[in-house]
């Protein structure tokens, strides 16, 4: 059985695993400095509320940390995404590259989730275990699809692959809250 997370260890887990990505789009993009700046004060804002509380942030159970590293890549993806189009001189690898992470990491955390059904690690019903498994596949899927789009020449190329890590990140998002929940309900 798992412990539950709050909202406030979610977020702190999130602003921490989005320090990687920060810096490795920074060395990859090249982007501004006011735009590489910003997004460390994000992640020091999601990390700040659990810090004042004098919380334990180790006292997550280790199934969360892989599956909110999915939501801190495609999150990531979706700020690099903003970052070129408002400046389109920067370079899509760096890009591409945390496209191929959320994929990578989508499919991890549907082993991870399979096994943890399997051993019971998780309680919870068949329908909640399809839910989460399907959300994962779909953030995989669509994180494919922004990857994909990447290879298009131009702006319209970035705009989609924009559009997909937003709904890419909804479905981590989802597959995370569900995940939550069987963990309150068990």
């Amino acid at each position: 059985c798992m412990d539950y997370i709050n909202l406030t260890k979610f977020l702190f887990v999130l602003g921490v695993d989005l320090i990687p990505f920060f810096i490795y789009i920074g060395k990859s993009t090249k982007p501004k400095k006011g735009f590489y700046y910003l997004s460390f004060s994000v992640s020091i804002l999601l990390i700040t509320p659990l810090i004042l509380q004098g919380e334990q942030p180790l006292s997550i159970d280790f199934l969360y940390y892989p599956i909110i590293t999915i939501n801190s890549s495609i999150l990531s993806l979706m700020l690099i995404g903003h970052w070129f189009l408002v400046d389109p001189t920067i370079d899509r690898k760096g890009m591409k590259q945390v496209a191929k992470y959320g994929i990578f990491s989508s499919f991890i955390g549907i082993i991870l989730t399979i096994i943890s059904f399997y051993l019971g690690f998780l309680e919870s019903s068949y329908p909640l275990t399809y839910i989460v498994l399907g959300l994962l596949f779909a953030t995989g899927f669509l994180a494919y699809g922004a990857n994909s789009s990447l290879n298009e020449k131009g702006y319209a190329g970035v705009m989609a692959a924009t559009g997909l890590s937003y709904l890419s990140f909804i479905t981590s998002l989802g597959a995370t809250g569900t995940l939550v929940l069987i963990s309150l309900s068990s």
